[in-house]
């Protein structure tokens, strides 16, 4: 947090200064800053020259500050936010809410005790018997507003919340907004923890669901490869069986054909339709025991089990629109039986290759 410090506003070079002090404090050191004095509206305190790529910023400020050297730091604190802000890309698109949003982040950003020294300030003159007292107050926070924040900030980052620099009614304004925040920091500190120890109870029920979500998939990577292969293998019987029956067909070959076929098959109803995938009891037990939570297992989109896929050659992707479905894969010309229920059948008894 920086400390109000001295500057003379009849002095063009030491308004140079401080602009570029507090250029500096904010991180805009790599730009220049030009200060200019000159005549506003009584409702403009100052006002900065916002575009982008510029290595030179300019900035003017009101000719009725010059007697009030608390106001001209906080309106250079807000000017240079204001190209903080801009530089940035930050800005909201109500023109109200953007400057208040521009005095909170010079507060942030260690200018609060400038704001809060310099948005309110008095000063008197005494001239041949006479005595005239300036008022001065702008700004779009208010005093406590600005102590609030300023309070917040400091107590948020854990550091003392220091008073050095500001006038009385400022230490006052501050040591009353730190006994109005102090409680409320407090409460959201625990709220803080609270969502801490919910997120990581989150993670770690995550965690161990991606675990078992891993374990499923080496569970079922060696039934999915036996599956692929014994596709496979049913559709080379169904392409002995296609050769068998064109030979059927031509006079005199029943006997040879018959012949062939019980030699490349090895034995009647082929060698692919024995046994059960490794593995497919755990597949399946852990499929019925999702379906089985109550509440725990969301079912799968119908559409998306409408998607069928080859398990011969996993190219051809068709459309079903019944439970059981009768598909021919057009690429490998693989004829083969879809479920497309959410459930699915039961498994069929095992079968003996010489049971019909």
């Amino acid at each position: 947090m920086l400390a109000p410090f001295e500057v003379d506003p009849h002095d063009m070079i030491d308004l140079q200064r401080a602009a570029r002090r507090l250029a500096r404090h904010v991180g805009l050191g790599d730009l220049t800053f030009v200060v200019a004095v000159t005549p506003k509206p009584p409702d403009v305190a100052g006002h900065v020259e916002l575009r982008y790529a510029q290595r030179e910023v300019f900035i003017e400020i009101s000719d009725r500050l010059l007697t009030f050297p608390r106001a001209v730091l906080a309106c250079l604190a807000h000017e240079v936010t204001h190209k903080y802000l801009h530089s940035h890309g930050i800005w909201l698109p109500d023109l109200l809410e953007n400057e208040r949003l521009t005095d909170t982040a010079a507060v942030f950003n260690g200018l609060g005790r400038l704001l809060i020294a310099g948005c309110e300030d008095v000063v008197v003159e005494e001239s041949a018997g006479l005595r005239r007292v300036h008022h001065f107050k702008g700004g779009y926070l208010e005093r406590p507003e600005l102590a609030e924040a300023y309070c917040a900030v400091l107590l948020a980052r854990g550091e003392a919340v220091e008073v050095e620099g500001l006038p009385a009614p400022a230490v006052e304004a501050v040591r009353a907004a730190r006994q109005r925040v102090a409680p409320r920091l407090k409460g959201a500190s625990g709220l803080a923890d609270a969502i801490e120890r919910r997120v990581r109870t989150e993670q770690t029920l995550l965690a161990g669901a991606e675990r078992d979500l891993r374990e499923l998939e080496e569970r079922a990577a060696r039934p999915a490869s036996f599956l692929a292969a014994r596709h496979t293998e049913l559709r080379l019987n169904q392409d002995e069986l296609a050769r068998f029956e064109e030979a059927t067909r031509r006079p005199g070959a029943n006997g040879g054909a018959s012949a062939g076929l019980a030699t490349r098959s090895g034995r009647p109803g082929g060698a692919a339709l024995r046994g059960r995938p490794p593995g497919w009891g755990a597949v399946r037990q852990a499929a019925d025991a999702l379906r089985r939570a109550p509440g725990g297992a969301v079912p799968p989109d119908p559409e998306a089990l409408r998607q069928l896929v080859c398990g011969a050659c996993a190219e051809a992707r068709l459309l079903a629109d019944k439970a059981e479905v009768l598909a021919k894969c057009p690429h490998c010309t693989y004829r083969f039986l879809a479920d497309t229920t959410i459930a699915g059948p039961p498994d069929p008894p095992p079968r003996r290759w010489w049971q019909r």
